[in-house]
């Protein structure tokens, strides 16, 4: 979470995510349309989260291990548990493709989005949150 505090849901939300495109693609959808989706699920499960913290003043472990019990639970029911195999050779290209075969295209794209997601956090103002939450942190055998 942005705000410092700690996102239990983060592996359940992606992981329900993925299994929406997984299914959406299986259905017949476009693999883009299905990407759209999946990132949507997950914007919407922040948002959620982000209001039970921000609005409720639900402690963030509280929240986000609620979401995390949601997000198995719905992608329990959306993979009927069990595997969902993607067809689509883009999908499974950019999964489990090599450049050159040697360098993973899923370490590329994170790399990517790492770089990407580290200029948004410089360019806005969720900089000065972290900034001044750091700053009125207390450090290990300081005083007062």
């Amino acid at each position: 979470m942005i705000s410092g505090e700690i996102d239990l849901s983060l592996g359940a939300v992606g992981t329900l995510g993925a299994l929406v495109v997984a299914y959406c693609m299986q259905a017949g959808l476009p693999w883009l349309p299905a990407l759209l989706i999946g990132v949507l699920i997950g914007v919407v499960c922040g948002a959620c989260t982000a209001a039970l913290v921000n609005f409720l003043n639900i402690p963030s472990f509280v929240a986000t291990l609620a979401m995390a019990s949601i997000a198995q639970g719905f992608g329990s029911m959306v993979c009927g548990g069990s595997q969902i195999s993607v067809k689509n050779k883009v999908i499974r290209t950019l999964g489990s493709g090599k450049l050159f075969d040697y360098l993973p295209y899923a370490l590329i794209i994170s790399l990517v989005l790492l770089l990407v997601y580290g200029i948004m956090l410089k360019k806005t103002a969720s900089e000065e949150v972290f900034t001044w939450w750091a700053a009125t942190e207390k450090l290990p055998g300081s005083a007062a």
